[in-house]
Formats: structure tokens, C-alpha cells, sequence
């Protein structure tokens, strides 16, 4: 045991406190073997002894400001810190940064430099060194380069530190006890006061420390511990396993934490005890049904969606996706499971399911893709969506606008009697509603097609050339288009029977010709509506009683003619030489004519 201070320093037998020797010095240090240790006599120059006696003294090159001990020995100055091996004082690395203090492991592996506002971990290569040295390889002003490997930096200021193999304990300026291991800083006490380190008794598994007012305090680490993260860190995975044996039950949710920091997943996961936990890892190594067994006996909505997702991306498992999604309530999820597979009875419970608990929006989309239109208007009624659901239904169910208007002045004279009123009816404002009754037929048709239930999606191809149709158009022509449901979801095609004519796709406009021939009629595939029934017979009776043009024409026509008869005239009386229309004027007059009309008319 040595003492320094005022100048001086004396050396005692740790068993008797004998004096042992004594002598002159600023500073004192250990090295790591017995019986060898440095001092600082002045700020240039330094000694080295050996079995107590002096075996060397050397003068560095700069200003020395502090030295420490350890398997090499240390002297800092302003800007950096050199390393010199003990017996011939040699520089082994020189290392830019200023130390308040330099630890080192009992193996002399690890060097741990603590600065002012972090500390520094390093691994010293002592073959390499020795070789540098055996060789007589010459040495630079900064050392031998690989000499240290660097290790980790960790931002905390060590306030006092001790080496127990390879784990470094410390404490710190915010009054935390931690010690690092593998890249991995561990707290293992909170202080309630600022204290100093002791160190650490194998025996007792305690770490001990002591305040300002001389109160020592003891912490418990098992010493078990730390042979198992240190066999860890070595890749000794086999006096890991030896040493797991002796190691209580309770500190193997902490051994698991610091197997998953050193990316060991697999052995996290075994000696783990936290089911927590163990799901976290299990669902990191994507281990499918151990993730499934951990839910079933620790279940919740969280992990059941995790569960899901794994499902889904890793196995495509869809059963187990819709199963997990479902005991999650991942309305949404399911959403996009069931509609990505065109299931419809899925899409059914899930409206219902998702309206139970509240998710509008997903048992909206759910009916709207059922075409269950009376549904969503219902639900955006119940939840005071009144405007969406008068808007929806005067495009898609026309029939009900009417009571939802009503409802719709209602709710709002609650806010404001004028705007309620000004609220247009479409049996008091027909004009400010085109159309309105057509719609209102157009649902009775549409409704009546809905009844045989949804297209099967094997029937887009037949049925996508109706999704853009003009209904209320096709209304006002005659005819509005219906499909029967039932049809595409025989799966086996119908026995052969008569077939129905169908009817002509309409022809381009032919050209004007001199003869005009009467088309054949189409055999009708269906019963016409009398619209279209008396239609077709003015046509008939247009053909066979060949009806004169109206006014407008027989006057243009007439006008023609006779500038036609005057030209032929003139052309006539002058011989050869007259002004007759060639066959390009006659063409040139036919096209005025752009109407079907008048060319019909011109025909005839």
C-alpha cells in the first residue's frame, strides 16, 4: 500500500502497515506486477523500480502532467498520453487525447481511458508489440500503430472505475453505478448521493462503495453473472452454458437482455424467462408458431396483429392471417384481406362487426362494396351524416331523397330555421331536379337486377361495358340495360334453346345513292315497350308511304330545281358552250344538305 501526498511517498505491507520503502515524489503508480512501480519526481523527469529498488529513470519529451499504471505505463501531457512498456521505458503508442485517469484489466487486455466528458475503450495488442520490440523495428513519434484496437466510445463521465476481468464498473457523474461488458453499458444501482468506488469482493459477490463521510456501502453482483457474459464476450459458449447452471432463475431475464444485445437471438430466447420478451425474439427470428403458442397463452389485440403480419408476409398463411386479424380487430386489415380475395360472406361480417364496434368508416366501405346502398344511407343517417346520406341517395336511390330531406330540415333548423327552408323539395322545385322521376324509375329497374345478388368477379369482362352507362339516357331512348346475376353464376352453361335475334349494333351513314332500299326489320329478341312499338311503325309508314318533305326542305328544294333548270336551260340554248353544273357542283350542293333528313328527302 503506498501513500502520496506533500512531496513525499511511503510504501506498507498490506498485512502489518510496515514500512516498506519511501522517497521523494509529485506522483506515484502500480503496475500490474508485483513489486514494480513508477514515480514523478518533476514535470521532466520519471522513475521506474523494480523488487523496490531503482531500476531505471528517463525524461520525456514534453511537459509530464500526470502519469498512471497498469500493464503499460502512462505519462500525459497538454495534449495527449504516451504508453511505454516498464522495462526499457520504450514508446509503445502515443494517443491525442488528455485522460483524467487510464484503467486497465487484470489480463492487461483492455485499457479503459476516461476524459473529461466520456471514456474510451481499447484492446492492446501485446503480440504485436512484442514482435515490433523483439524485431528492433524502429519506432515513430507516434508509437506502434496497431498496438491498440479501438472499441467503443460511450459518452459518460467515469468519476471512479475498477476492472473485475473483463467488465469495468463504474460510477458516474449523475450518480449511477453501471459497469460495461461486450459493447453494453448495465446500470446496476441508482445512487441517492455522489459516491466512490471501492471495489469488488469475489467471495461476497458485492461491489463496495464509499461516501464522503466514510459510509461504506455494498451492492449485490453475482459473480456468476459475470463469468457467463464474460465467456459471452470471449465466444466461450460452452463454459457459458456450464456457468448458466449456477445462476439463479431470476437474473435470466437480465442474461437474455444482454444475449440480445450481442445479436444472440437464439440463446436470448431460451433463457429467457419473460413472455414479453420471449415474443419479441421469437417474432425477431420469425418463428411462426413458437410467436403463435407465447399469444394463445398470453394473448392480446397488439400481439395477435403482429402475429397476423408475420403470418401474412412470411408464409402466406391466409387462414391464420384472418384469424389473428380478427381476434386483433384489425378491421382495416381484414378490410384489405377480404377484398383482395373477393370474399363476399367475409365483407358481410365484418360490416356488421365493424359497425358493432364503431369503425364507420371500414362498415361504410363494407356496404357500398355490397351494394347495399339503403345500408350506408341508414348509417350515415345514424351517425348525423344527414347531408352526405341526401346526397347519396339523389344519386344512387332517388326514392328515398325525399324523407331524408325531411330529415335533413329537421337537424338543421336545430342550427338554423333560414337555411332549413331554403333546402329545395323536388316535388315544390322540379326544375332545380333534371330528371328527378326517370331516376326514380331507373331505381325501380335497377332494384329489381339487384335482387339476383352480385356479379361474380369471372363476369367483369361481360359486365364492365355497363359501368359507365347513362341510365337516365338510356331511360329516355327506350331501353335501359339489365343483366341477371343469376346467369353468371351457373357453372355450367345452360342446355341450348332458341335464340333470340340480337339486336343490330347502329351503322355508320351510308352514302347518298340514287336507290333507296328498305332494311329488313330485326326480329325483336324481347317484348318492346309501345314507345318503341309505335316508333317502329311511323318508320314502316314512312318507308311505304314515302312522306313528303316538310316545308323548310320542299322550299329549299325547290329553289334549287329550278336554279338547276335554268342552268340546264341556258346550257341548252347556248350548245356546247353553255354554263352546265358539272358533277362536283351537284356534290358540293348535296353536301349542304348535312341532315339525314334532307337527304331522305332529296331521295325521294
Amino acid at each position: 500500500v503506498c501513500a502520496c501526498g506533500d512531496g513525499e511517498y511511503v510504501i506498507y505491507t498490506s498485512l502489518r502497515l510496515k514500512n516498506k520503502s519511501y522517497g521523494q515524489a509529485i506522483e506515484f503508480c502500480w503496475s500490474n506486477d508485483s513489486g514494480t512501480y513508477a514515480i514523478r519526481e518533476t514535470t521532466s523527469k520519471l522513475k521506474v523500480f523494480k523488487n523496490f529498488e531503482k531500476h531505471r529513470d528517463f525524461r520525456p519529451r514534453f511537459s509530464v502532467e500526470g502519469i498512471y499504471g497498469g500493464t503499460l505505463l502512462s505519462a500525459r501531457g497538454s495534449k495527449h498520453v504516451d504508453f511505454y512498456d516498464w522495462e526499457e521505458c520504450r514508446l509503445i503508442r502515443r494517443i491525442r487525447v488528455v485522460p483524467k485517469k487510464v484503467y486497465w484489466s487484470e489480463s492487461g487486455e483492455l485499457c479503459v481511458i476516461a476524459c473529461k466528458s466520456s471514456f474510451y475503450v481499447l484492446r492492446y495488442n501485446r503480440e504485436i508489440v512484442a514482435k515490433f520490440l523483439s524485431e528492433g523495428v524502429e519506432i515513430g513519434d507516434n508509437g506502434i500503430e496497431k498496438s491498440f484496437d479501438f472499441e467503443q466510445s460511450i459518452q459518460e463521465t467515469v468519476v471512479t472505475g475498477h476492472f473485475v476481468g473483463d467488465c469495468f464498473l463504474y460510477t458516474n457523474a449523475v450518480n449511477r453505478l453501471c459497469y460495461f461488458i461486450g459493447g453494453q453499458t448495465i446500470t446496476l444501482a441508482h445512487l441517492d448521493r455522489p459516491m466512490f468506488l471501492l471495489g469488488y469482493l469475489n467471495k461476497e459477490n458485492k461491489v463496495y462503495l464509499m461516501d464522503k463521510q466514510h459510509n461504506v456501502v455494498s451492492y449485490k453482483l453475482l459473480m456468476s453473472v459475470l463469468i457467463y457474459q464474460i465467456a459471452i464476450v470471449r465466444k466461450d459458449f460452452e463454459m457459458a452454458e456450464q456457468s448458466l447452471k449456477d445462476i439463479p432463475v431470476d437474473q435470466h431475464n437480465k442474461l437474455a437482455r444482454f444475449l440480445e444485445g450481442q445479436e444472440l437471438k437464439e440463446m436470448a430466447l431460451k433463457v429467457s424467462r419473460d413472455p414479453d420478451h420471449k415474443f419479441d425474439l421469437a417474432l425477431q427470428l420469425k418463428r411462426l408458431e413458437e410467436v403463435k403458442k407465447i399469444v394463445t397463452e398470453y394473448p392480446s389485440e397488439a400481439k395477435w396483429k403482429q402475429l397476423g403480419d408475420l403470418a401474412l408476409s412470411e408464409s402466406f398463411d391466409l387462414k391464420l392471417t384472418e384469424e389473428c386479424f380478427t381476434k386483433a380487430k384489425d378491421y382495416g386489415g381484414l378490410l384489405l384481406l377480404y377484398t383482395s380475395l373477393g370474399n363476399q360472406a367475409g365483407i358481410e361480417k365484418l360490416a356488421e362487426a365493424a359497425s358493432k364496434a364503431g369503425q364507420n368508416n371500414v362498415a361504410f366501405i363494407c356496404l357500398y362494396l355490397l351494394n347495399r346502398v339503403e345500408d350506408c344511407i341508414e348509417l350515415l343517417c345514424s351517425n348525423n351524416r344527414i347531408p352526405e346520406a341526401a346526397f347519396m341517395s339523389r344519386t344512387y336511390l332517388p326514392g328515398a331523397t325525399k324523407g331524408i330531406l325531411k330529415k335533413w330540415k329537421e337537424h338543421l333548423a336545430t342550427v338554423s330555421a333560414k337555411a332549413a327552408e331554403a333546402l329545395a323539395d323536388p316535388d315544390v322545385y322540379p326544375n332545380e331536379f333534371p330528371d328527378f322521376k326517370l331516376g326514380v324509375e331507373a331505381q325501380a329497374a335497377i332494384l329489381a337486377e339487384r335482387k339476383s345478388g352480385l356479379l361474380p368477379a369471372r363476369a367483369y369482362l361481360e359486365a364492365k361495358r355497363r359501368f359507365n352507362v347513362d341510365v337516365i339516357a338510356e331511360l329516355k331512348s327506350g331501353g335501359l340495360p339489365t343483366s341477371n346475376g343469376a346467369d353468371y353464376k351457373q357453372e355450367t352453361p345452360a342446355p341450348a334453346g332458341p335464340k333470340s335475334e340480337p339486336k343490330p349494333e347502329p351503322e355508320p351513314e351510308p352514302e347518298p345513292v340514287v336507290q333507296a332500299t328498305t332494311p329488313a326489320e330485326p326480329e325483336p329478341a324481347e317484348e318492346a315497350p309501345v314507345e318503341e312499338k309505335k316508333k317502329a311503325e311511323e318508320e314502316t309508314a314512312d318507308v311505304d308511304q314515302k312522306i313528303e318533305p316538310s316545308d323548310d326542305i320542299d322550299a329549299a328544294l325547290e329553289d334549287d330545281l329550278a336554279d338547276l333548270d335554268t342552268d340546264l336551260q341556258a346550257g341548252g340554248d347556248a350548245g356546247t358552250d353553255g354554263a352546265t353544273p358539272s358533277l362536283d357542283e351537284l356534290n358540293a350542293t348535296l353536301a349542304d344538305l348535312d341532315k339525314e333528313d334532307d337527304i331522305d328527302a332529296l331521295l325521294a
